[in-house]
């Protein structure tokens, strides 16, 4: 599966549309924001569709694979047709303001399937890799302050395991496990980062809060 945080589906002067300020989340339980408050996504297979497209965001995920996501290997025979509406459903809680019989903006039909656009920076987990990759830079360089800095910053949009409610399908529990290993080197980074730093007291004493935690002590 291809890694989050590609944002060079679009040519140069393709124009962006979100609602004012869109943020989607995904490490922890998926959640849309916008300026004005969440967005209510309805089902769970709207749920599904969308965090589907968020493992592919700014991408063409195929009809096929977005079946296969939402109905596993033997989908029913209306599987295409049933997907329509629910890129609809999903289409009008993404884009209230679009007017009826428009083409969507946010969630776009692009052969040979649809496609999510997100901003850059609008989805956790691909801000999450870009800060543990500019925090890896800054390590390498000796900006160890900087690089712990990003870290904590990165751990700190966790709200929980990455993908948590879809670890029935194959695409969520492969998402799930990748961004796990990163935050797992994202962590060791930081230690590395907050030792070079000379911040050995709050490295001893994060370490017995969490083992305090741990033993219920």
């Amino acid at each position: 599966m291809q890694a989050l945080g590609a944002f060079g589906a679009f040519s140069s002067g393709e124009r962006w549309t979100t609602l004012p300020g869109m943020r989607f989340q995904v490490l922890g339980p998926l959640e849309v924001e916008t300026d004005n408050g969440p967005v209510v996504l309805g089902g769970q297979k709207e749920r599904l569709l969308l965090a589907q497209l968020l493992t592919r965001p700014n991408q063409v995920v195929p009809v096929e694979t977005l079946v296969r996501g939402l109905w596993g290997e033997q989908p029913p025979p209306t599987a295409v047709k049933t997907l329509q509406s629910h890129v609809k459903r999903l289409r009008q809680a993404l884009e209230p303001g679009r007017p009826r019989g428009a083409a969507g903006e946010v969630l776009i039909t692009r052969q040979p399937g649809y496609l999510l656009r997100v901003s850059p920076g609008a989805l956790d987990a691909t801000r999450f890799e870009e800060l543990t990759a500019n925090a890896r830079r800054a390590l390498g360089d000796g900006s160890v302050e900087l690089a712990g800095s990003l870290l904590r910053e990165a751990l700190g949009l966790w709200r929980g395991r990455a993908f948590e409610e879809f670890l029935d399908t194959d695409f969520g529990v492969a998402e799930s496990h990748r961004l796990a290993e990163l935050r797992l080197v994202a962590l060791e980074d930081r230690i590395e980062a907050d030792l070079r730093s000379g911040r050995h007291r709050e490295l001893v004493a994060e370490t017995t809060r969490a083992a305090s935690e741990s033993f219920g002590t």
